[in-house]
């Protein structure tokens, strides 16, 4: 249960290309908040602590994380879905690590990345100040910008961006199983104020 006095923690959930990274840098900007965290320099600092053998599926990004596991036909969810929470479950104990630190010291923080699938956190979603899931419901615009000068050093191919698509399919989904909020953010400002209204709220 969070206390009147908690710091501001945001969790921004969404596959490449909604504008994570953006959105958060916005909100950084204009709530002045304290600190961005992206899952992904999570995710490539205990990459590198760790033997491969260890964590062999840490060696990609979300949406190819899939090739580094063997994704089980059976299950319900998309093979890319799969890769994406295997990562995402190694790298749980290190999201958690950063939250308790920033709701003991009082450090407001926001965190985002692919990684923050519905579910994930669960235990955090009534001690952090939002978790949600970032969309851009055109699914070309979406593509777009997973390839846009921001990402100009990641050549994705036809494969890859199929991958997101799924990841972000399943993320959809979950998001109403776990009533997390979806923030569409076709348009920075429309997101950014949606978002001060949960948060205030």
């Amino acid at each position: 249960m969070r206390e009147p006095d908690d710091p501001i923690i945001i969790l921004l959930g969404g596959a490449s290309g909604v504008g994570k990274t953006t959105l958060a840098n916005t909100l950084v900007h204009e709530l002045g908040l304290q600190h961005h965290l992206s899952t992904g320099f999570v995710r490539e600092a205990v990459r590198s602590l760790l033997p491969e053998a260890l964590v062999g599926a840490l060696h990609g990004h979300a949406f190819d994380a899939w090739k580094l596991i063997n994704p089980d036909p059976d299950l319900p969810i998309r093979p890319a879905f799969q890769g994406t929470k295997a990562q995402a479950e190694l790298l749980r104990p290190a999201f958690q690590a950063c939250i308790d630190r920033a709701l003991r010291e009082g450090i407001s923080l926001v965190m985002e990345g692919s990684h923050l699938i519905p579910g994930l956190l669960v235990d955090y979603y009534d001690k952090v100040s939002l978790a949600c899931i970032i969309d851009v419901p055109d699914r070309d615009t979406m593509l777009s910008r997973a390839t846009s000068d921001s990402h100009r050093r990641r050549a994705l191919d036809s494969g890859q961006l199929n991958s997101i698509l799924e990841l972000q399919e399943e993320c959809m989904r979950l998001a109403a199983d776990y009533s997390l909020p979806v923030i569409d953010n076709t348009d920075l400002r429309t997101a950014v104020v949606e978002i001060q209204k949960l948060i205030s709220s």
